[in-house]
């Protein structure tokens, strides 16, 4: 089945306060599609960053999707998982807030497409975003969790090699 991780680091550029969105889509249990960008514009909040993230991710889940579903002859939903509450709020109640007004309509693509059915965005547990290697420096542990869980190391153990003193 396939699946993704999306994530957003809020405003972490020190130059231009703009956020940076990762993401990976598993298929199979391997990574199959993943990056990360800085987001075209500044967001207002660690919701909106999230949210904006998901939008991206969104895109790239439906293109998969189609891909998958022509492979495979089955058309099932994709699903993202997001760590942000709020965002998620967002997702799935279309109800639109003062606080919420001034994003911009490109990034509601995705809440579009949970209500037809082609996505479910889902939670998922800060220490299990996998996106997280992709937006933020991690330490040792953290980064080989994420590549465990991206399919591209051992997810049994997760070992840190000793570090020779210069």
């Amino acid at each position: 089945m396939l699946h993704g991780y999306c994530d957003a680091d809020f405003a972490a550029d020190v130059d231009t306060r703009r956020s940076t969105s990762g993401l990976v889509f598993i298929y199979n249990g391997g990574a199959v599609v993943w990056g990360s960008k800085v987001q075209p514009t500044v967001a207002a909040s660690t919701t909106e960053a999230e949210y904006i993230a998901s939008a991206v991710a969104a895109k790239k889940a439906v293109w998969l999707r189609r891909l998958c579903g022509f492979l495979s002859g089955r058309m099932l939903p994709a699903n993202i998982r997001c760590e942000n509450q709020s965002a998620l709020a967002m997702i799935h109640n279309p109800v639109s807030s003062a606080r919420t007004k001034h994003i911009d309509i490109s990034h509601h693509f995705v809440r579009e497409r949970v209500v037809d059915g082609t996505l479910e965005v889902t939670y998922v547990a800060t220490g299990a975003q996998t996106a997280d290697a992709l937006t933020k420096p991690l330490g040792t542990v953290g980064f080989l969790k994420c590549v465990a869980g991206m399919g591209m190391g051992d997810k049994t153990a997760v070992q840190v090699a000793p570090v020779e003193e210069c």
